[in-house]
């Protein structure tokens, strides 16, 4: 609040003090009130100012993939590339996980994405390879990345593999019920 005004006058805002109520974009505003008790705005469209500004977290991520949904046999490999972008203010460390409820998939992922630079993305790749247990479906996992300068900041991404359908048959024929023909091999 600025107490006294002068008619035609030029005052400057010298100071202000403003705590941000976590990150993103916010929308500051300084308004010229005439009279503080009625609330009411000089109605010129010069009298009013606003002003964006973007608070970001010292660390902070985002984890993109392009395509998330890849189709494969038994024993072949579905490979995913994922863009991992720092968003925080720090050169920041990132540790790799993939959620895997069945274990019979042979998952090949870095356990860490180091020293990615502040607005900088780097990318990384996770393969994944069904053993022969596998059954024929869509399968889903999780992978996530979690800052290592802090823990609470971490970002993920869902990924789908379709195994195709496959057929497997074993003939087994007791040694007693086999029998050769004359002129036969």
């Amino acid at each position: 609040t600025i107490d006294t005004l002068n008619s035609n006058s030029i005052t400057n805002l010298e100071e202000f003090n403003w705590t941000a109520v976590g990150q993103g974009t916010h929308q500051i505003w300084v308004m010229c009130i005439v009279d503080e008790e009625e609330n009411e705005e000089v109605r010129y469209d010069n009298n009013n100012v606003s002003k964006s500004i973007l608070v970001r977290p010292q660390y902070g991520l985002s984890v993109s993939i392009e395509d998330s949904s890849e189709s494969v046999n038994l024993n072949e490999t579905a490979s995913f590339d994922i863009d991992i972008t720092n968003m925080g203010l720090r050169t920041d460390n990132y540790t790799i996980s993939v959620e895997v409820l069945d274990p019979q998939w042979e998952i090949n992922f870095p356990s860490t994405v180091s020293t990615v630079l502040t607005n900088t993305t780097e990318s990384f790749t996770v393969d994944f390879i069904p053993n022969s247990n596998v059954t024929a479906a869509i399968h889903q996992f999780t992978v996530t990345a979690t800052s290592e300068g802090n823990s609470s900041r971490f970002d993920s991404v869902i990924v789908n593999i379709e195994v195709a359908q496959y057929y497997d048959v074993k003939l087994e024929m007791p040694l007693s019920e086999q029998r050769v023909f004359p002129g036969t091999t």
